[in-house]
């Protein structure tokens, strides 16, 4: 029994070892493929850019990066923070852009994403060559519907307070009602009688 023991706390070890190397070895690999993609300096990002969250199912993180994607203070996709209106300049011009993976562009470098772009053709536009007063912040989160993006708006806009909002969606609706019915188990079609709107599903 000893002995079963003894090489059974080895093999765990050596297995929890192995386990530290891959997971280790996995974000130094992640890591160098966001620089690599994006050239933007990673300090004081962490691993990871989504977590749980209890109304949307989940969220942005703050500061955090992954292969492609670098998020910001407030869990935007973008490289520089959000500057709240008590500190941005009255010349400064704020939106939002909302929607589902066609706003957060998965398939694509975050630099090419059409939020950054917008922004890029908007900044291209001044005549001087001060510090571009147009943000886009990209807030596209994958499989989002237009739910899960109006109870997100309902935090950051009374916090950010943006000139602009752009909302592009609509292919995740069917998406959200599947979900909503096959794993919510909520009767979707009763709800809508009942004029219960705005459903979400945390799936």
């Amino acid at each position: 029994m000893i002995k079963f023991l003894k090489k059974f706390f080895i093999f765990s070890f050596i297995f929890f070892l192995l386990i530290l190397f891959f997971e280790a070895g996995g974000r130094f690999y992640i890591k160098k493929k966001n620089f690599e993609n994006l050239g933007v300096s990673l300090k004081e990002k962490t691993y990871g850019i989504l977590r749980s969250d209890k109304e949307l199912g989940y969220i942005h993180k703050s500061h955090a990066y992954n292969k492609s994607r670098i998020s910001n203070n407030m869990g935007f996709l973008n490289f520089n923070d959000v500057a709240l209106p008590e500190k941005r300049n009255p010349e400064d011009i704020i939106f939002i852009a909302y929607g589902g993976s066609t706003t957060f562009c998965y398939n694509l470098k975050q630099n090419e994403a059409w939020p950054y772009i917008f922004q890029e053709e908007m900044c291209n536009t001044q005549k001087n060559n001060e510090s571009c007063k147009f943000s886009v912040l990209n807030g596209g989160a994958v499989m989002w519907s237009a739910g899960h993006i109006y109870k997100k708006a309902l935090r950051d806009l009374p916090i950010i307070k943006p000139n602009y909002l752009i909302i592009y969606s609509g292919i995740n609706e069917y998406t959200n009602y599947r979900n909503l019915r096959l794993i919510d188990k909520i009767d979707v079609n009763k709800s809508i009688k009942n004029k219960e709107y705005g459903l979400i599903t945390k799936a």
